[in-house]
């Protein structure tokens, strides 16, 4: 008996050995082409394949959720509705955040290959820059006085409302926030010109008020310019 079941034990391994040697050409041949399917695959499920990548990430990472405003890849907008392949935005106008009415549907694979940018905290408050440019013909220095005070002006119903966000912004962050208070500098351009920029921490509803008012405090210094300021032509 022990005889007879090493016999067949033998036989079945002979077998299956000359069978692979006859077969395994084509055995070869069937694994490259499994493999180039698998390879056909992955190169046409690419973007597919990022997108849940992308959806990960952003479960994984917390960077935003629903109602964040967010910028990614050149746009801006409000998260409306996350999925496993996209992401839902109302856009929102870069320069004064706004809603365009537009609605953007962006792939989740633009969160694996580009920085994303949480902008939550300008819903209520934003850093509004803006330049005044004005001919070199008054007092540079106390026109500058009268922009920042007409902003302060302006400011002052909001000051302290600011300063507790400011915290709140500081808190979250974990680092030190630049001062909210209103900042005008003197700066002059290419062209000779008198440039005032100003930055003053905000609520979105008040920027353009502000912008105006610091627009008409320029004026005002222009119109209270002393006889004979006006420089005289050059002819050269």
């Amino acid at each position: 008996r022990w005889w007879i079941s090493l016999v067949k034990n033998v036989s079945t391994a002979l077998i299956l050995a000359m069978l692979f040697v006859v077969w395994a050409p084509e055995v070869e041949k069937f694994a490259l082409s499994i493999t180039a399917v698998a390879v056909a695959v992955v190169i046409a499920t690419k973007e597919l394949l990022l997108c849940v990548s992308g959806a990960i990430w952003r479960g994984a990472s917390r960077a935003f959720s629903v109602g964040d405003w967010i910028e990614v890849a050149g746009h801006s907008g409000e998260v409306i509705e996350e999925s496993l392949f996209s992401t839902t935005l109302q856009e929102l106008d870069p320069t004064d955040f706004e809603l365009t009415g537009r609605t953007i549907w962006l792939p989740n694979s633009q969160f694996v290959t580009n920085p994303v940018v949480n902008q939550n905290f300008r819903k209520r408050f934003i850093f509004h820059r803006f330049t005044l440019y004005w001919e070199p013909v008054i007092d540079a220095e106390a026109a500058a006085g009268r922009i920042r005070a007409a902003i302060d002006a302006k400011a002052a119903e909001f000051s302290d409302l600011a300063h507790r966000y400011a915290k709140v912004v500081e808190k979250s962050w974990g680092e030190h926030f630049r001062s909210p208070d209103p900042v005008v500098r003197i700066r002059t351009t290419e062209f000779a010109k008198l440039a005032f920029e100003v930055s003053v921490f905000c609520p979105r509803a008040k920027a353009a008020e502000i912008e105006d008012a610091a627009l008409a405090a320029l004026l005002a210094a222009d119109d209270h310019r002393e006889p004979g300021a006006l420089i005289a032509p050059d002819h050269n």
